[in-house]
């Protein structure tokens, strides 16, 4: 078998993984996990010569276990390397099927800002989104949302909202070119720190 290109035999993986991606500014990274790759990327973490806007990140694992759960590949490159260098704005959602319900599990918002823009809603980076996604019957769905953050609230709230279809209606273009410039202004500064209890 004739491979092109340079081979090399490196001492210490992930030290000489983290120098290729800072020299060569790769426009794709594949991820994988173990301790090897946690190593690699906690050393991408610090490597302060990539543009990591620049680089699209993929998952290259032969299974796929729920980001919240230790064995997690995904999570623990989220927590060691991706969250370090490009925070979720508005967090990451994953999916599954309960029965006949979609349930999406939002968590790492990092927006600041508040649940409501007519409402004084906070959130704060402890946010936990749960939508459940439930079809009643033709042309009508329910979804249902849990917002649980300890950081602002005393204990998990749920509001339901019934969603209709329209048929024979259009959908009406949306162009957000100066969206990162209104958002700043949407950002607040955390709360202050709650006086202790007596």
């Amino acid at each position: 078998m004739a491979f092109d290109g340079e081979i090399r035999i490196v001492p210490h993986v992930p030290a000489a993984f983290a120098e290729l991606v800072t020299t060569e500014a790769p426009r794709s990274i594949a991820l994988s996990g173990g301790d090897t790759a946690r190593a690699c990327y906690t050393l991408f973490a610090t490597a302060a010569n990539v543009d990591w806007s620049r680089v699209e990140v993929l998952f290259g694992d032969e299974r796929w276990v729920p980001i919240h759960d230790p064995d997690s590949n995904e999570g623990m490159a989220r927590l060691a390397f991706l969250d370090e260098v490009e925070p979720a704005w508005l967090g990451y959602s994953v999916g599954r099927w309960e029965a006949d319900t979609f349930v999406v599990e939002g968590i790492g918002f990092r927006d600041r800002g508040w649940l409501s823009a007519r409402e004084a809603y906070p959130n704060s980076d402890a946010l936990r989104v749960i939508e459940r996604w439930n079809r009643v019957d033709f042309g009508h769905m329910r979804l249902t949302v849990t917002i649980d953050d300890p950081k602002a609230y005393l204990k998990p709230w749920t509001n339901t909202i019934p969603l209709e279809l329209l048929p024979d209606t259009e959908l009406l273009d949306s162009y957000c070119d100066n969206q990162m410039n209104i958002l700043k202004t949407w950002s607040i500064d955390p709360p202050p720190a709650e006086p202790p209890s007596r």
